[in-house]
């Protein structure tokens, strides 16, 4: 369960999807005949690899980059990892409106992937929490407090994919309730960020910051003002 950015070639979308360990370590591989072996260790020992380069612009572009930022508790998002302006879909009311209300120019948006893996007839559940760099923009200048602004919302998205895999962790779970699960937790990330974006006016009003920035950290022991320098 991913909404995938369709304009997007096959690669790029394989390319997107977060690291499954789980899934590696037990996918079937193809297994190597004696004679290939043979031939790789001929090639290591005498061949010469020729023909290939690493372009230099590339090498230092973001072109194999995921437009979509991972939540882990070991990093934290900022306006630099957010793709440029050129590379999001700006809003149709946007150059009509001129000065527009500051709201109108930010667009945070999450996503709840959920992989459930049907191999052998069992059903294995594998989620993470996804900053849609496709659809969330930012085009105000940084202010203090922006960085602890956005990553408390991700990480309120965090707090609800972990409420969601405790669910689909229960005993007797199938495809069906997964899916409903899904759904729900979903919707009560939409409504709990939604509510946190109107309370906190961008993180400019930092009384209601500090209240959201409490829920987190005793949520998931993250204190994003201090780590900010609130």
């Amino acid at each position: 369960m991913f909404d995938y950015d369709q304009e997007q070639p096959d690669y790029r979308k394989i390319l997107l999807q977060p690291y499954d360990s789980v899934f590696w370590e037990r996918a079937p591989t193809l297994v190597s005949t004696a004679q290939q072996e043979r031939d790789r260790a001929f090639l290591r020992t005498n061949g010469v690899f020729s023909g290939h380069r690493v372009d230099k612009d590339h090498a230092r572009s973001s072109f194999f980059e995921s437009n979509c930022a991972w939540w882990s508790a070991d990093k934290r998002i900022s306006l630099k990892s957010l793709p440029p302006p050129a590379e999001v879909a700006r809003p149709a009311s946007f150059r009509s409106q001129g000065a527009a209300a500051p709201i109108t120019q930010v667009n945070l948006e999450a996503q709840l992937y959920l992989d459930m893996d049907t191999t052998n007839g069992g059903l294995r559940i594998f989620t993470a929490t996804a900053l849609d760099g496709f659809r969330s923009y930012y085009r105000l200048p940084e202010e203090v407090h922006t960085d602890a602004f956005i990553n408390i919302f991700f990480d309120l998205c965090e707090m609800e994919r972990r409420k969601m895999a405790a669910r689909l962790s229960e005993p007797g779970l199938t495809a069906p309730r997964a899916l409903a699960i899904h759904a729900q937790a979903v919707a009560e990330m939409q409504r709990t960020t939604q509510q946190y974006m109107k309370e906190v006016k961008l993180g400019a009003d930092r009384a209601a910051l500090q209240r959201w920035n409490t829920v987190v950290k005793e949520a998931l022991g993250i204190d994003n003002m201090a780590l900010f320098g609130l």
